[in-house]
């Protein structure tokens, strides 16, 4: 579907116009968004579907899209076992849920609402940073990007989202209290918090940490702080007290991200099942020990 017209209407009811913030947009020809009020006009890029908001074009050294390095993970094995059962315990998270209205921030190139397509009637993507161009790929009807900048109030309207999510877009934050705050003023009551990020108590890492007494895996270089689902959730509710934490989900995955010098040892997918099964079983019912997968899901309910 390559018109996006029928659906940018119906979403008016939730968007606000950027620059005024009051509710009088209105699409006219070519995918241009007008304010009938303040009269300011936005253009969408017709290679990426993206509406730009920004008063400038962003420059945040850790923007919410990073671009992970080829060769980040130990082989394509344990890539696509790791991202495989993930989206699995996200998109059943999201299931769970039932939103009807989803603002995700920090959402990249906007692929998600592709692999959620039937768990939504509207999704609403901002991104602040620069994407790749979709090459033609058109982008549905019930779904709305854009991009603005950081700190500057969500141009959606109080109590209109069902879901607000942060897809690994957590921690590159430079302030989270302020766009916190702000999502959870998007969030009807009722609605849902929903954080996914890698988890800062993943058993291997606490090991390390353990045994050369500093902190490791921080990486300072992309990430402006780092979680165990604890301080997280310790976290949100300084910024809304009136947050309820509905759900950890911390232990699923216990396979260590190896060197590629030893990534053999990850030569099938039953192999990696299988293993994580074991450290699993380990951490879990030997040690006593609670959420120490490599990733978290935290899920907040207003």
């Amino acid at each position: 579907m390559n018109s996006r017209t029928p659906n940018t209407v119906k979403m008016n009811n939730i968007l606000l116009c950027p620059h005024c913030l009051k509710e009088n947009l209105q699409l006219e020809e070519t995918s241009t968004l007008r304010c009938g009020r303040c009269k300011v006009t936005f253009c969408q890029n017709p290679s990426t579907f993206f509406y730009d908001f920004r008063s400038q074009v962003s420059s945040q050294d850790k923007g919410l899209l990073i671009e992970q390095e080829l060769d980040f993970y130990s082989n394509n094995i344990f890539e696509n076992h790791v991202r495989t059962s993930t989206r699995k315990r996200y998109k059943k998270t999201i299931q769970l849920l039932k939103p009807e209205n989803i603002l995700d921030i920090g959402c990249g190139t906007g692929a998600l609402a592709e692999t959620i397509r039937e768990d939504f009637a509207s999704y609403i993507g901002f991104e602040p940073s620069d994407v790749p161009n979709r090459n033609g790929c058109s982008s549905p009807e019930n779904v709305f990007l854009f991009h603005d900048d950081v700190g500057k109030e969500l141009p959606i309207r109080n109590q209109s989202i069902d879901l607000v999510l942060f897809m690994a877009s957590y921690d590159h934050i430079p302030n989270p209290k302020l766009i916190v705050r702000d999502a959870w003023n998007k969030l009807k009551y009722g609605g849902h918090l929903m954080i996914v990020m890698s988890n800062y108590a993943f058993w291997i890492k606490s090991f390390i940490n353990l045994m050369g007494s500093r902190t490791f895996f921080k990486h300072e270089h992309e990430h402006y702080c780092v979680h165990s689902p604890e301080s997280l959730e310790k976290e949100i509710l300084s910024f809304v007290p009136e947050a309820h934490l509905e759900m950890i989900d911390a232990d699923d995955l216990y396979i260590p991200n190896l060197p590629k010098v030893v990534s053999l040892l990850y030569f099938n997918n039953w192999w990696l099942w299988a293993l994580n099964k074991v450290l699993k079983f380990f951490c879990t019912s030997i040690l006593r020990l609670k959420h120490r997968g490599s990733t978290m899901i935290l899920v907040f309910k207003k």
